[in-house]
């Protein structure tokens, strides 16, 4: 097993989902399409890609596109369309589908194929070209696993720039009308996302747009796969770690969120490396998450559950969002009084200070970044938390609870 950090693994390196991919491996046979949600890092990616490997041994084809960075909805379709000539690279059948004609040698590179499906974007209509593309799965000779990761993101990012939801509604209607004409298994899509598309749905008032879907969240490692993963670690790349050490760094980390099992573990390793030691000790163990995991060697990684909040929410809700994580982390609880206060304090400059604050704490719970305890709502990942506690606690003031 290699220690792999920040990306997705397949084959050999993928453990510790084997339940998780038989169930949905069985569901994609089935025929069902699927919204595969989880908090960042919780190994989404290589859930899908692993999928895909697998049922590509089954004859299937599989393809992966990554829409986060998509600026438009047209700009989207070009990501799929550029993502399926991978394995329908006929780009002439392909254009004259929509009664264009490109005078050009046979062969076409998928980077000019991308650029011209630009250009019929710009004078055509993107459900078009968006069904042709969809045909050509359906029609392929093979059944076809198309994933779309980070559709969540991409939409949230529509509703904060744009204040889109009527786009937001057509697209989805668009991808469920689309699915409905799949027969059996021609034509299977799954969904992912770091940021949850109920939210979103739910608050627009058009749930009923992912109802075909189904949806399956991927939660965190449980205590006995995380102490599995470092022993298959640990004797793959010859370092010796004692069971208390294992059971300390897994106590460390709160939940087990894979890839900061692994960033643990190779902070571990460097430390051992670098300080010629044959073991480590649970002093070891306090060293290196205080100075690695909460300081700037990981800070790259734990920026990322930062900057999704920004994608989802608005300005003004991403900064009632920011206040209660750090209110979370600074005084371990945001407590129902802290709520209170929260809401009496946004009621001087909006009109909706309840409703927003209940954007941000639903956000906050659906993507796990904080969960409800009979005192208020506390950190799920003990990283996470500390790891705020660092940034913010010097700076931040905490709630005046005499508002409640």
């Amino acid at each position: 097993m290699r220690l792999v950090t920040g990306s997705a693994v397949t084959g050999e390196d993928f453990f510790g989902r084997e339940i998780e991919l038989d169930h949905l491996l069985q569901k994609v046979i089935n025929g069902d399409h699927i919204l595969l949600t989880g908090q960042r890092r919780m190994g989404k990616t290589s859930l899908a890609r692993e999928l895909g490997r697998q049922l590509e041994e089954r004859d299937w084809v599989s393809i992966y596109v990554d829409v986060e960075g998509a600026s438009s909805i047209k700009d989207l379709i070009r990501k799929i369309g550029h993502a399926i000539f991978q394995i329908e690279p006929k780009a002439k059948q392909v254009l004259r589908s929509i009664g264009k004609t490109i005078q050009r040698i046979e062969k076409v590179e998928a980077f000019d194929f991308s650029l011209q499906l630009g250009e019929l974007l710009d004078s055509g209509s993107w459900r078009e070209l968006g069904s042709q593309l969809f045909e050509i799965c359906r029609k392929h000779d093979k059944n076809v696993f198309l994933v779309i990761d980070e559709l969540p993101i991409l939409l949230s990012r529509f509703e904060k720039q744009n204040d889109s939801s009527e786009e937001i509604e057509m697209l989805l209607s668009w991808f469920r009308a689309e699915l409905q004409m799949v027969q059996d298994t021609e034509l299977v899509v799954l969904f992912s996302g770091s940021i949850g598309l109920v939210p979103l749905v739910t608050r627009l008032g058009i749930s009923d747009r992912i109802n075909h879907l189904y949806q399956f969240r991927l939660g965190p490692w449980n205590e006995k796969t995380c102490i599995q993963c470092l022993k298959c670690l640990s004797e793959s790349y010859e370092l010796p770690l004692d069971e208390n050490v294992l059971q300390a760094m897994v106590d460390r980390l709160g939940i087990g969120i894979p890839s900061h099992i692994q960033l643990f573990f190779d902070r571990i390793r460097i430390h051992m490396l670098m300080n010629d030691l044959i073991r480590v000790t649970e002093s070891d163990i306090d060293l290196v998450y205080s100075k690695d995991l909460l300081g700037p060697p990981s800070s790259k990684d734990l920026y990322h559950f930062e900057s999704r909040l920004s994608d989802a929410l608005n300005d003004q809700t991403y900064e009632i969002a920011m206040k209660i994580l750090t209110e979370a982390a600074v005084r371990d609880v945001f407590s129902d009084r802290s709520k209170r206060a929260l809401i009496s304090m946004y009621e001087k400059v909006t009109e909706s200070s309840v409703e927003k604050v209940a954007w941000a704490l639903d956000t906050l719970e659906q993507d796990e970044y904080l969960e409800r305890d009979g005192s208020g709502y506390v950190f799920k990942s003990k990283l996470l938390k500390d790891w705020w506690t660092v940034r913010f606690e010097h700076s931040y003031k905490p709630l005046n609870d005499s508002h409640g």
